[in-house]
């Protein structure tokens, strides 16, 4: 039961700083680079792509803001959300004696996620951006499908690891 679970303060371990500066870092770029290239854009750019990574649907350029608001909101959402690990749904029971391990597992899927979640984001406005100043054609399918297999793997790792430390 939820309401039961043991309440622990975590303490964050190297490779969660270093997942955490580098999802800061990430989110600064996206921030920064639409400021830089707006004056430079088109008044419409691409917003929507196909599955072959063609543009299909084309917006007025203030769209280069969408992904960097919608990252700062996703960003302080997992930061609050590391904070209350024993309301997370686990794949085991959660006890007294392996809350700190299952609770460390399940923000470390999250700041990971979280991660991806600003690097995908990223190369989207980045490849919006490049598109309306006409220096490439198509976003890369291969490497939204490699961010994807990467996600899929980090989440499946980690589930896997939960259920050994039952």
């Amino acid at each position: 039961m939820m309401k039961n679970r043991p309440k622990i303060q975590l303490e964050s371990d190297e490779l969660d700083k270093m997942l955490t500066v580098c999802t800061q870092i990430v989110l600064i770029v996206l921030c920064i680079l639409p400021i830089y290239y707006y004056n430079l854009l088109p008044e419409q750019i691409p917003s929507h792509f196909n599955l072959k990574g063609e543009p299909d649907s084309f917006a007025p350029k203030l769209i280069v803001f969408l992904l960097p608001f919608l990252g700062i909101c996703q960003y302080f959402t997992f930061r609050y959300l590391y904070s209350i690990p024993h309301t997370y749904n686990y794949p085991v029971e959660i006890t007294a004696q392996n809350a700190a391990i299952q609770y460390k597992i399940g923000t470390r899927i999250l700041r990971g996620v979280l991660f991806l979640i600003m690097l995908l984001f990223g190369y989207i406005n980045i490849v919006m951006i490049a598109m309306g100043l006409g220096k490439i054609k198509s976003l890369s399918i291969v490497i939204v499908g490699i961010f994807l297999i990467i996600l899929f793997v980090w989440i499946l790792y980690h589930y896997r690891w939960a259920k050994k430390e039952c």
